[in-house]
């Protein structure tokens, strides 16, 4: 697939991404860069929380790496965190997921952006878990 322009919505501290190929395309919502507290302030702004979430004045340092499920940033501060990106009209199977792994700890909140991509209604998670 080769990647196309996309001016999709997309929330604060995101860009889309599209990609299409021969009967097939692809559009998604790629966090920026997260070097640090800044950043992630600023990827949460457009997103509405739900559940338990750290306060970002509470944080002492934010970093973004990712694995084979994509990227997953990890706040240290009064206590730590991992949030995962789940894209943008995900399956749905948080527990699974979580459960399948050994380093995540218990889900407790998170947040969501809901966008219209390509005439669907979407809704994007980004999902915190606390050790």
């Amino acid at each position: 697939m080769k990647e196309v322009i996309d001016d999709s919505e997309a929330p604060s501290g995101f860009e889309p991404r599209s990609f299409a190929g021969i009967g097939m395309s692809c559009k998604l919502v790629e966090p920026i860069p997260i070097d640090g507290i800044s950043e992630w302030e600023e990827a949460i702004s457009d997103l509405t929380s739900w559940g338990k979430v750290p306060d970002p004045s509470s944080l002492s340092s934010v970093s973004l790496s990712e694995n084979d499920r994509g990227p997953i940033a990890r706040l240290s501060g009064d206590s730590n965190w991992i949030a995962e990106f789940l894209p943008w009209g995900s399956d749905g199977l948080l527990r699974r997921r979580i459960d399948a792994s050994s380093e995540w700890g218990v889900l407790v909140g998170g947040w969501r952006f809901d966008t219209d991509l390509g005439g669907e209604q979407q809704r994007g998670k980004l999902q915190g878990c606390t050790d």
